[in-house]
């Protein structure tokens, strides 16, 4: 007996500007992804997950322009962070892993795509997303700049740490997902992950380095939050270097989800 997948509707490329435009793969599985935000089975709590986050922002706005001469940047980011290590796991996390537990992966491996299309047009799908949220928090950053105590390679850098912390962690849930065969399994293992990273290593590898800081300090370097309270000593730098290892970090994480892309029933596709 023939097995038959639900369908999915993906547009074909025409070759045309406009295909290559409003056609392209990447573009509609980001308008995939926005439908099922909104009208999927989670799409009311998403709605009010929304409104929340829209008052806690408007909250955070109110502030920063009130006090705008003693708010600091690490503020800003700090919630910029916040909203981010939530909100990519939440929207991400069901990006293949979601796709295996409604049964249409296979049907989408049987699109004429190749694998880097698949996992580029789920990665970007969701980078998007968390783009929009980055760009709400932008204009607040050069507010924190009234503060006299507050330079502008603060500000940058700051910035620059939780945007290179945002693309690899969209790679790692990508990667995750691709791994798992539950949305929410996925999404506990990705928030897991958060935990062991940002928190548990740091506290743990506190242990070997009880007599010198500036080890610690060298092997914490890559952690956003320790940037932003200014507990990296002179190894915190610019934010660039930590923001560079984050994007080879992500490299490496979408090359791997590439590569080692399973089908339905855990088998390796193959192919670019």
């Amino acid at each position: 007996m023939k097995r038959e997948f639900p369908k999915v509707d993906l547009e074909p490329m025409d070759g045309s500007l406009r295909g290559a435009l409003f056609a392209n793969p990447l573009f509609s599985e980001f308008r995939r992804s926005m439908r099922k935000f909104w009208t999927g089975g989670t799409g009311a709590i998403n709605a009010g997950v929304t409104v929340i986050a829209a008052i806690v922002y408007l909250t955070v706005l109110g502030i920063t322009v009130s006090f705008r001469e003693s708010v600091e940047p690490s503020f800003i980011w700090g919630t910029l962070l916040v909203f981010l290590m939530i909100a990519i796991p939440a929207v991400s996390h069901g990006a293949i892993a979601g796709e295996r537990e409604k049964r249409t992966w296979d049907s989408l491996l049987t699109a004429p795509l190749t694998n880097r299309e698949i996992v580029l047009g789920k990665y970007f799908s969701g980078l998007g997303i968390a783009g929009v949220i980055i760009a709400f928090f932008i204009p607040l950053g050069p507010i924190t700049l009234f503060n006299k105590s507050v330079t502008p390679d603060k500000v940058l850098g700051g910035f620059v740490v939780v945007l290179g912390y945002a693309i690899f962690l969209q790679a790692l849930t990508i990667f995750i997902s691709s791994r798992c065969s539950r949305g929410h399994a996925a999404q506990v293992a990705t928030l897991a992950a958060q935990f062991a990273i940002l928190l548990l290593f740091p506290v743990m590898s506190s242990v070997f380095f009880q007599n010198g800081q500036a080890g610690w300090q060298r092997a914490n370097f890559y952690n956003p939050w320790l940037f932003l309270a200014d507990q990296l000593g002179p190894v915190k730098g610019a934010g660039f270097i930590q923001f560079g290892a984050y994007i080879a970090l992500a490299l490496i994480l979408v090359w791997w989800t590439t590569a080692k892309l399973l089908t339905q029933d855990g088998v390796s596709r193959g192919g670019p």
